[in-house]
């Protein structure tokens, strides 16, 4: 892809190159796609539309194996509404040819009674399990998420009704159960905006002005401004919040990552 896009004798990937296959009003959208989000520059080298390819790869195996996931269950709740409807019919059938069935509702009822005492929290549990995955959606197959007050973050592996399948960044596979899932906060790291950054400077009363703060105000937009790939454009703010014994001055520092917090091991390797 790489050597069909780029122009001869040029040795990367721009806009102007991507306008040579496609329409105007599409060159930026198709850019950013192969690789212009990432690289922060309007020219692609070789390695940066491979990464981006491995990322959409990635995107859809992923799509790929939550649909399969649900198709899984989607077949196991069929067939448990097939036997439930087979069971309806047998009752009404049993009725139709003026079978005596009191006796063999009452026997049907009992043991229908006993089952939900034993699995009635088992049921209960799998029915939200099924909403969870198929109504709220809070991740899918490949997703990074935290569960809870833990802050290790695990990937997503495999769907079930019983357990979620996840994995740690060291590899390690943990069968965790639905109701661990169902009953914590979910913090979805792959589908949240790219990370927001805090940093805090405390200074002595007097040693400090507006206009000190206005400099470091431009030096750090600067600096933002100047690396695209790790830092949103434009999202710099400085503020002084706050005067803090002994007769400090707290500066707080915000600014924008362009990448999301499941990326941060992508950015790292």
């Amino acid at each position: 892809m790489f050597q069909h896009l780029r122009r001869s004798g040029q040795p990367f990937v721009t806009p102007e190159a991507v306008g040579d296959f496609i329409e105007p009003d599409k060159v930026e959208e198709a850019f950013q796609l192969i690789g212009g989000a990432d690289s922060g520059v309007a020219a692609l080298a070789e390695s940066n539309i491979a990464a981006a390819m491995r990322g959409i790869y990635e995107q859809r195996e992923a799509c790929s194996k939550t649909l399969a996931n649900t198709a899984g269950l989607v077949r196991n709740v069929g067939r448990l509404l097939t036997v439930l409807l087979g069971i309806v019919a047998l009752f009404i059938s049993l009725g139709i040819f003026q079978v005596d069935v009191a006796n063999l509702w009452l026997v049907f009822s009992s043991a229908l009674l006993a089952f939900a005492f034993v699995f009635g929290q088992t049921a209960a549990t799998m029915f939200r399990a099924l909403i969870m995955i198929f109504v709220t959606n809070p991740f899918g197959v490949g997703d990074w998420v935290r569960f809870g007050d833990d802050p290790v973050a695990v990937k997503i592996q495999e769907l079930g009704l019983n357990f979620v399948v996840v994995e740690t960044f060291w590899g390690e596979v943990i069968f965790l159960p639905v109701s661990a899932c169902l009953d914590a906060r979910i913090y979805n790291l792959s589908r949240s905006p790219s990370l927001w950054m805090n940093a805090t400077i405390d200074l002595d009363v007097g040693t400090v002005n507006a206009s000190d703060v206005e400099r470091l105000t431009a030096a750090l937009a600067a600096h933002v401004d100047s690396d695209g790939a790790n830092y949103t454009k434009g999202s710099v703010e400085v503020v002084c919040r706050e005067v803090r014994d002994p007769l400090k001055v707290r500066i707080s520092i915000f600014y924008q990552l362009a990448f999301k917090a499941s990326e941060v091991l992508r950015k790292l390797a």
